[in-house]
């Protein structure tokens, strides 16, 4: 009967996970005001400086400086992801630039990232080899162009083995960030039974800011499509863009609280039950 009980307590509640995470986002919008303008800058630099070099350097130096600026905004980005984590779960509030963590918390984010990373391109490299070994390079070519049908369902594999491995261990950044150890397993374990419901609160968090940034990409192509003189035009083209940047900012930081409390619900589970220690 216990087994059962903590079963059905173990089933992740969707609509208060999703509904809170809107509600904590808004609420803590005071709190986030200068993290997040610092997350927006870093990104607006990347993209920019990005651009810039691309077309003032030579092509070698251009990818490093546009590589050098991504890394620095992926920095940023991911000490906001942990400051937020730290404020969903311990209620630990830093104000200002303080809320951005560089500490021993970001480096356990930081190296349980890189692991992700690595393990997708050593899987992608190796799903790409075995393509060509079944069916050879000619092979493969002339699949895509008579059977496409044939070919998306072989792609669709590794897409769907992705979605299944991220949410089994999507809740390691959030036990990363608060310094846990064995994070992939833990996450492994806590996410059994749930992955229909956090692919729900997944999909409830970034769809709505998917299609406000669909709308946001047929404004700037419907701006770039008007006849205008060059000081408007670049004004509203550059206004639009800042929009988009700002969802997508906004965009993080719902999933993430999404991701804490989901972390908060199923971990409290398990721990009331023994399952675990820190």
């Amino acid at each position: 009967m216990r087994t059962e009980i903590l079963y059905e307590r173990k089933k992740l509640p969707v609509w208060t996970v999703t509904r809170r995470s809107y509600d904590l986002a808004w609420t803590h919008a005071r709190l986030l005001t200068v993290p997040f303008l610092l997350v927006l800058a870093a990104q607006i630099v990347a993209a920019l400086g990005s651009g810039a070099s691309r077309a003032i350097l030579a092509a070698p130096w251009a990818t490093l400086v546009g590589l050098g600026l991504m890394v620095l905004f992926a920095l940023v980005m991911m000490s906001f992801i942990v400051g937020l984590h730290r404020t969903v779960l311990l209620d630990e509030i830093r104000e200002g630039s303080g809320f951005l963590r560089w500490d021993s918390n970001l480096w356990k984010y930081i190296k349980a990232a890189l692991t992700v990373l690595l393990f997708s391109l050593a899987a992608s490299i190796v799903f790409g080899l075995a393509l060509i070994v079944v069916f050879g390079a000619g092979g493969l070519m002339a699949t895509f162009l008579l059977h496409r049908a044939v070919l998306f369902g072989i792609l669709s594999l590794p897409f769907l083995l992705g979605l299944f491995i991220m949410l089994k261990i999507g809740l390691a950044f959030p036990a990363a960030a608060l310094g846990y150890s064995d994070v992939f397993y833990l996450s492994w374990r806590l996410t059994a039974g749930n992955l229909p419901r956090l692919l729900a609160v997944f999909l409830l968090t970034y769809l709505p800011f998917l299609l406000i940034s669909l709308l946001i990409s047929l404004l700037l192509l419907r701006v770039a499509m008007m006849p205008l003189s060059s000081l408007p035009f670049d004004f509203l083209i550059l206004a639009v863009g800042l929009a988009g940047e700002i969802i997508s900012a906004a965009s993080i930081s719902v999933m993430t609280v999404a991701l804490s409390l989901s972390f908060f619900f199923l971990f409290k589970v398990a721990d009331d039950a023994g399952e675990f220690s820190r």
